[in-house]
């Protein structure tokens, strides 16, 4: 036997069968990943160049196949230094509410953060600038 449908279940039925598609937008970027305010564009003319030097594999953060061509698991591709892998690997060293804290930049940096390659510049330098200005 069919049970009749009370006046309750009718309105339920009428108000779920009546709900809008809610359009969300866009997918977000990845939660709790750094996008500076210069973004990708600015890593491939300045940040790659002109603070990891990627290409110079005798003064750039390259130079040791022991460290940042396989830091952690992650590996930069030298043959493409500005590629969208690079970016992403690079977004995990930073920190967009403090950009001054960020590992990319203290790791380096002379007197902060121990660096197996040493004190590569300090806070008046043009790599210090660069870096800095990807977030303004």
């Amino acid at each position: 036997m069919i049970k009749p449908i009370t006046a309750v279940g009718a309105l339920a039925c009428l108000a779920l069968c009546g709900c809008p598609t809610v359009d969300l937008g866009d997918q977000p970027p990845d939660i709790g990943v750094c996008n500076p305010t210069k973004g990708y564009a600015y890593f491939q003319t300045d940040i790659v160049p002109k603070y990891l030097k990627l290409a110079d594999m005798t003064n750039g953060c390259a130079r040791s196949t022991m460290c940042h061509l396989n830091a952690h698991g992650v590996a930069f591709n030298v043959s493409d230094p500005t590629s969208a892998a690079n970016y992403r690997v690079t977004q995990q060293y930073l920190d967009c509410g403090a950009p001054r804290q960020s590992w990319l930049l203290t790791k380096p940096l002379s007197g902060e953060d121990s660096h197996g390659g040493g004190d590569l510049f300090d806070s008046n330098s043009s790599e210090y600038s660069t870096f800095m200005g990807w977030f303004q």
